[in-house]
Parts: structure tokens; C-alpha cells; sequence
């Protein structure tokens, strides 16, 4: 499911971009954006990491959750080489906020 435009989950923005669920293959030009929001677990955020930074303009920003804790390690270092800054920006019931910024 790829939805695009005014009439994704009623977001008026018509650069807003929602992937998933991921059952085959992502549409390759969708574009690249400034934020990425990505809330899945966190062997999907390792298996994806290359898609989902594919989607990300230079010095863009991401914000991803559905992460235990003890899993937030393996999380950051699959991200270590495409992003600066990846680290755990909150805690919560034993879930983690991962954030980090584009490096190219």
C-alpha cells in the first residue's frame, strides 16, 4: 500500500508519502524527503535500512520507534554508516525513539 498526496489518512500536505505495509516491492520513484517517520519493529527497520535511506534527502532527519531497548544497539549500528547522530533520544515502558540525521 503507497499512498501519496491530499488524501492520505486525510494529511493535506501533497509531498506526504506513506509506505507500507511492505508485502512486495516499493514503487522506486517516489522521491526523497526531508523526515522520515518509520514506527515497525526493529529487525524490519535493519532489513529495510537501505530502503528507507533511499527515501532520505542529504541532512534529512528520521524519527523511528517499535524498538525494545534491547534491541536499540543493533538498530543504530545498521544505521551507523548512511546516518550522523543515531541515538536514542527516549525511553518508555522499554520502547526506544531512535533519531538520526542523513549523511548523503
Amino acid at each position: 500500500l503507497t499512498e501519496i498526496g491530499p488524501n492520505s489518512n486525510k494529511i493535506s500536505d501533497p509531498n506526504f508519502v506513506k509506505v507500507g505495509p511492505i508485502f512486495g516491492e516499493i514503487e522506486p520513484n517516489l522521491g526523497q524527503f526531508d523526515l522520515i517517520v518509520a514506527n515497525i519493529l526493529s529487525g524490519c527497520l535493519i532489513n529495510l535500512r537501505k530502503v528507507i535511506s533511499g527515501f532520505a534527502k542529504k541532512d534529512a532527519l528520521i524519527a523511528m520507534s517499535g524498538v525494545l531497548s534491547h534491541q536499540a544497539q543493533d538498530v543504530i549500528e545498521a544505521f551507523e554508516n548512511d546516518w550522523y547522530d543515531v541515538s536514542v533520544e527516549n525511553e518508555m515502558n522499554g520502547w526506544v525513539l531512535i533519531t538520526a540525521k542523513k549523511k548523503k
